[in-house]
């Protein structure tokens, strides 16, 4: 039985994909062909990219529920600066970019500051952030979308690189970067330090807050490049872009290992994750399954990876 259980802990992630996509594949004939799984991988590249802040917030012990809000609000920042008052003040490109991802940081910092500082749980600033970042990308576009900005962000949104999509190696590129900071390096140690006990890591003399700034930080950094990607994808400033993230990716972190209560999960694991919650979506859509009945696979979703979470905390103390 220990076996089993050492076994679940260790692959019971990758069990789960492959039962997933062997169910789709007898499911729909469609599922399989190249051109399905490209869009699956470009829909999860976005996803994935967001995810790797959010993997560092949770395992520190926080929570983000404003990511998605953030990746609308880099969006629609960039696209009024090109669309607006490019002319006015001549603002190139990269400029525009810059912009809308120092915003971005700023809004990770204000949530860290906020939640160190007055000590109010983590779920209500950035909820509370979520609502507001939304109602400023409402005012930022006037509720319409802001089209046909630049062909730069189209291209890398939408072009391939080597038979794969450029956002897609985008994406690999920042697993493989995140993987690393939070593998090999001392800061990634401490996070995780401090995600499995906060009081213990703060008497080893871990600055808790430091590190707890600096998490929501990169959480909102990569919301905003994911936010930008979006913009280039869909050539557009969407009002709702990025809305739902937050509940997508947090199940995907949970389902990939990782915990809601802190110190636990790999960058590995959320991508597979998402991988997971996107070929569930995916494979809805292909058997042509009505969209409210996807709303409510998608809280089924939630619920199993809380179910995960807690069955994943009593195998850990079996073994």
């Amino acid at each position: 039985m220990r076996f089993f259980l050492i076994v679940f802990k260790k692959i019971g992630i990758f069990i789960i994909f492959l039962i997933v996509c062997l169910v789709l594949s007898i499911l729909s004939r469609e599922f399989l062909t190249i051109s399905n799984l490209i869009n699956i991988a470009r829909q999860a590249s976005i996803l994935i990219i967001v995810s790797t802040g959010l993997t560092l917030v949770m395992i520190n012990g926080g929570i983000d529920l404003s990511i998605g809000s953030v990746a609308g609000l880099s969006g629609a920042i960039l696209g009024y600066f090109m669309d607006t008052i490019k002319i006015d003040l001549g603002i190139s490109l990269f400029v525009a970019l810059l912009i809308a991802l120092l915003i971005g940081i700023l809004v990770g910092l204000l949530n860290g500051f906020v939640i160190t500082k007055t000590g109010i749980a983590p779920f209500i600033i950035t909820l509370a952030g979520l609502t507001i970042y939304r109602g400023v990308v409402y005012l930022i576009t006037r509720g319409r979308p802001i089209h046909n900005i630049s062909s730069t962000l189209t291209n890398i949104g939408r072009n391939y690189f080597f038979k794969l999509p450029i956002i897609v190696w985008i994406a690999i590129i920042f697993i493989v970067i995140f993987h690393i900071i939070l593998s090999y390096t001392l800061d990634g140690i401490r996070i995780r330090q401090i995600g499995t006990n906060k009081e213990a890591a703060a008497f080893n003399g871990i600055n808790v807050n430091k590190y707890t700034v600096l998490t929501y930080a990169i959480s909102s950094l990569m919301a905003s490049i994911g936010g930008i990607l979006l913009f280039g994808r869909l050539n557009a400033a969407a009002p709702n872009a990025g809305n739902g993230y937050e509940l997508d990716i947090i199940a995907a972190i949970v389902i990939g290992g990782g915990s809601l209560s802190g110190g636990v999960g790999t960058i590995w694991g959320t991508a597979i994750g998402v991988l997971i919650t996107t070929i569930i979506r995916n494979g809805l859509n292909l058997l042509n399954i009505n969209v409210f009945w996807q709303y409510i696979a998608t809280g089924l979703i939630i619920v199993f990876a809380v179910i995960i979470d807690s069955y994943r905390k009593k195998i850990e103390e079996k073994i």
